[in-house]
């Protein structure tokens, strides 16, 4: 897992989700933006993640 979250952040990519069993009885991701501190991963509902996506891609 520590390996594919190190290559995401090599890659530049702007976000990088976890998805666990905790995750997934929660109806919630662990979310991780480029360039934060590796210890902060926030979790959040996935509606709230996908909300949050949108209002960043919606053009100006």
């Amino acid at each position: 897992m520590q390996s594919k979250i190190r290559d995401a952040s090599l890659q530049k990519i702007p976000y990088t989700i976890v998805i666990g069993d905790k995750e997934v009885e929660g109806d919630q991701v662990a979310v991780r933006a480029f360039g934060a501190d590796k210890a902060k991963m926030e979790t959040m509902a996935f509606a709230a993640f996908a909300q949050r996506l949108a209002d960043e891609s919606r053009f100006p």
